[in-house]
């Protein structure tokens, strides 16, 4: 089963999801979806604990992820974290799907 969602989609993520599809030989409607189910992994055979708590996680915004996120890792590897997403966003600007589309990241690595 499948739904119809219509949403306005600015320019700043429009743009790199168009580039992403045209990179890939795919529909923008494909790299949508691809996107969508990457950060969206299904919860599906979890144990129920785990499945709460990956729940509550979702539903937080980025603001108190980061709490969450700050109060369990230890600062050095929060700090490496910081620097590989730097790299990563300079070398290919922002990323919204990482599911082994090797035929996209060899085209973003060639621009």
């Amino acid at each position: 089963m499948s739904h119809m969602v219509s949403l306005p989609i600015p320019d700043e993520l429009y743009e790199p999801l168009q580039r992403a599809a045209q990179a890939a030989h795919q529909p923008l409607e494909h790299v949508l979806l691809k996107a969508l189910r990457a950060s969206l992994p299904p919860l599906d055979g979890l144990p129920p604990d785990l499945t709460e708590e990956l729940t509550r996680l979702e539903a937080m915004d980025d603001n108190a992820l980061q709490q969450v996120l700050l109060a369990t890792l230890p600062t050095i590897q929060q700090q490496e974290l910081d620097n590989l997403l730097t790299k990563n966003q300079a070398l290919y600007g922002m990323i919204y799907f990482h599911q082994g589309d090797e035929s996209w990241i060899k085209a973003k690595r060639m621009k």
